[in-house]
């Protein structure tokens, strides 16, 4: 499994992942040095996301609330690189408020994302979905699976909706 964005780790320490290899990626050094030291073992591993880095191939990508936050190019490129190397990608994002729905935005700043819309037209399933008001305003999150090209073993999808579990906030 591989994460894009990994940040500070806050719901995957709450996963067995005896028996998984685990690869977690994000462009801040703080969160991959934390993360390696209080977490990190032979079969999880983090790395810092820099120019050149290649986001280790596998059977699920997990991208959690990071797209959001980057200009629609960026999520286009992002999207086509998970199809290429992913058997799935389970991809959290507020889809409310919907007042810049997809629209532009700069590095860092927030819009909701529905993927199924243009400019992505993707074909998904959301399997998951709940709200998560935050500092008073209604945002609703969608979780959506993605299929990539590589082959899809159906474990790893049975296993992926049982790890939504662990997303939800409590």
């Amino acid at each position: 499994m591989t994460e894009f964005g990994c940040g500070f780790w806050n719901y995957a320490k709450l996963v067995d992942w005896s028996g998984k290899i685990y690869n977690g990626y994000d462009v801040a050094l703080g969160p991959i040095r934390f993360n390696s030291d209080a977490y990190g073992a032979s079969n999880i591993r983090f790395h810092q996301l820099v120019d050149g880095v290649q986001l280790a191939p596998a059977d699920l990508l997990i991208c959690k609330d990071v797209l959001q936050h980057l200009p629609t190019d960026d999520v286009l490129h992002y999207l086509a690189i998970f199809k290429e190397r992913f058997s799935y990608i389970l991809i959290l994002n507020a889809v409310l408020p919907d007042d810049n729905l997809n629209g532009p935005i700069d590095y860092g700043d927030f819009r909701a994302l529905r993927l199924d819309l243009p400019p992505f037209n993707e074909t998904l399933e959301v399997i998951d979905e709940w709200d998560n008001p935050l500092f008073g305003v209604p945002y609703h999150e969608h979780v959506c699976l993605l299929r990539g090209k590589r082959a899809q073993p159906a474990s790893v999808r049975t296993w992926a909706k049982q790890l939504v579990k662990r997303l939800r906030p409590s």
